[in-house]
């Protein structure tokens, strides 16, 4: 048993020895500015607001996504993307992302190209632009720029008679 012990021992001896750590032949990657302070900035808030938020009832993705909606639903009589901020920052949070247009499809901001966006609802008599006032608030409440996101959402409750260029105009807002 003692020669097992030893034998086994010398083996890994011989193996450690023979292996050998070379230097690198490339340099490694380092992180850009950007990089290093999206690294930074460690805790941030993604906000979906949409059409959604204001259905009845509890959301379900399978089934709430193919109805068609109407975009009067959206009528958020007590926004306020101050306190939205405030509590982004009291948080601790470094960050905040609004979702622009989520799978809805509808623009939280004045489309000129797309007609499912708040230019189109009694609120604010089709002048809200909620991406406006949360870029203002973050500029003023956050040191982070503004950030947002734009879905992919499909506007399945829309009938186009080109709608090939309704998606590439899309794609350009």
């Amino acid at each position: 048993m003692k020669l097992f012990y030893f034998l086994f021992y010398a083996l890994i001896f011989i193996i450690h020895g023979s292996c050998r750590i070379t230097e690198v032949d490339h340099e490694l990657p380092i992180p850009i500015p950007q990089q290093l302070a999206w690294q930074d900035a460690e805790l941030g808030v993604l906000i979906c607001y949409e059409l959604h938020t204001f259905m009845p009832g509890r959301y379900n993705q399978a089934v709430n996504r193919k109805k068609n909606l109407d975009p009067e639903l959206f009528f958020p009589s007590d926004l306020d993307t101050d306190q939205w901020i405030r509590a982004v920052r009291d948080m601790g949070a470094r960050f905040a992302i609004l979702t622009a247009s989520h799978e809805s499809g509808f623009r939280l901001w004045q489309s000129e190209i797309n007609p499912f966006c708040l230019r189109n609802i009694k609120w604010k008599n089709g002048e809200g632009d909620i991406v406006k006032e949360f870029g203002d608030e973050i500029k003023r409440r956050l040191s982070n720029p503004i950030a947002t996101k734009k879905g992919k959402g499909e506007n399945i409750h829309l009938t186009f008679k080109k709608p090939t260029r309704i998606n590439r105009l899309n794609k350009i807002q």
